[in-house]
């Protein structure tokens, strides 16, 4: 199913077609928030297939940090230089981090990172509410040249952005996926019975999910809630 397809059946099951333009092309008016919020709870309370990702990217000489989005937890990440070759810092803790390395940056002397820590990064000057706050790494010593960095982490799915976009959850777990927008529906009416409803239908759904990728040989411990 497409976004589009998520979308028409989310209205039809709640009858809130004030979320789209009309009910003739089902074009978004609010209803698609709803979706990806639905979809951010799915990838918190499960790890699927989908969760495990490596993210590609390019630090440049006296860089200190790098930072993405849409990363639920960061496990490990590694530098290759122009000649492939790869190097392994230290993980450490922000807190240990901060204390092993005060001056950390990018005028101090430069080398081959050897300690890193996974951190939020954001920009001190720009106001909260216009930010991209995003997960990062902070390393020291700041790079002596420009490196690949490669960061081993659980990822949220895609964002459905376009009508005719699909996903992991879209192609396999679509009623799923409308569960849980209609989910957020009712939490958002503050509805506690409707939301209960619409959760026991979710974990019923999760608990079926994650015995098949056990049964497969993958790590998927669910993190079910009552």
């Amino acid at each position: 199913m497409s976004l589009l397809d998520i979308r028409t059946k989310a209205v039809e099951l709640s009858g809130r077609t004030d979320l789209v333009v009309d009910t003739t092309d089902y074009l978004d008016n609010g209803m698609n928030w709803f979706i990806t919020q639905g979809q951010n709870y799915l990838d918190s309370l499960i790890n699927t297939e989908n969760s495990p990702g490596i993210l590609s990217g390019t630090i440049a000489a006296g860089d200190t940090t790098f930072k993405f989005a849409r990363c639920r937890a960061i496990l490990d990440m590694w530098f290759l230089n122009a000649d492939g070759d790869r190097s392994f810092p230290r993980r450490m803790t922000y807190e240990d981090f901060i204390e092993e390395h005060p001056e950390n940056v990018s005028g101090a002397d430069r080398g081959i990172p050897i300690d890193f820590a996974p951190n939020i990064i954001r920009s001190i000057d720009t106001p909260v509410d216009a930010d991209d706050i995003k997960k990062g790494v902070v390393f020291s010593p700041p790079a002596d040249q420009s490196y690949t960095i490669k960061v081993q982490g659980l990822f949220l799915s895609t964002v459905l952005s376009d009508d005719a976009d699909e996903n992991y959850w879209t192609q396999l777990y679509e009623d799923v996926l409308v569960f849980a927008t209609l989910y957020k529906l009712e939490v958002s009416y503050r509805n506690t019975e409707g939301s209960k409803d619409w959760l026991n239908a979710i974990n019923e759904a999760l608990f079926g999910i994650d015995a098949d990728i056990a049964n497969q040989g993958s790590s998927g411990d669910s993190q079910m809630i009552g």
